[in-house]
């Protein structure tokens, strides 16, 4: 009897952070409310409060949930059977499987103020999460570095540089989801401007083999072929 009353809580505060999930993307955090999603999943105000304690507490775990599945994609990443700039590459093509889904949310939940409104519990699993997913995009340079086809400049570790490329990834994708009018501005491609500056950064601390040294246009099929088929992406964001 535990075990089935135990997945019936587990299958509800399912459908509690998948409406919630819609919501948020479809209206953003303004229209974002317990009533809203105790509505959409045709359950009671009181069941929603009985699993979460406030609506930023469920932004939260839908937080959790996006860096579980950044952290699986990260792992594929890492594993794929290239050289450390193509799997620095390859962790770069998640961002366009989280871009609209998992990172608006991983952005705002960033808030200190939206924070202090949650449970401890949660913020302790996010933070460890995050030092995983930092981990292991460190560990690509650190691989790097130990083959050679890296030199770090002097007190500028692994994680700086790993840093530095998300502050240009996660920016630009602010900007993107924003109302700046980028056409009209003549940027008709703003991913492909965020790939080729990145390219040119890596090229710039000399990160072998160079952009025109290596075919990185075939990588980026092989990387889909190999490390993120359809079916892989499916399964993980299902998850």
């Amino acid at each position: 009897m535990t075990a089935v009353v135990y997945q019936s809580a587990e299958k509800r505060i399912a459908q509690i952070l998948q409406a919630a999930r819609e919501i948020f993307l479809a209206n953003g955090w303004d229209h974002f409310s317990v009533e809203r999603i105790a509505e959409v999943t045709e359950c009671s105000r009181p069941l929603v409060y009985k699993f979460f304690s406030c609506k930023e507490e469920i932004l939260l775990a839908l937080a959790i949930e996006s860096k579980r599945r950044r952290i699986r994609f990260y792992q594929r990443a890492t594993a794929y059977r290239g050289r450390p700039r193509e799997k620095m590459l390859a962790l770069g093509e998640v961002e366009t499987f989280l871009f609209r889904r998992d990172l608006p949310v991983e952005l705002l939940v960033a808030s200190t103020c939206l924070r202090a409104k949650t449970s401890r519990k949660r913020q302790r699993e996010l933070k460890h999460l995050d030092a995983r997913a930092i981990s292991l995009g460190a560990d690509i340079i650190r691989e790097a570095v130990a083959l050679g086809d890296l030199e770090l400049p002097d007190r500028m570790s692994p994680e700086e540089l790993l840093f530095a490329m998300w502050a240009i990834r996660w920016g630009a994708s602010t900007i993107m989801k924003s109302d700046t009018p980028m056409a009209a501005a003549g940027i008709r491609q703003p991913g492909l401007a965020i790939e080729r500056s990145l390219g040119v950064m890596l090229d710039g601390y000399c990160w072998r083999p160079l952009s025109g040294e290596w075919d990185y246009k075939a990588t980026r099929l092989r990387v889909y072929e190999e490390a993120f088929p359809d079916d892989v992406i499916d399964e993980i964001l299902s998850q």
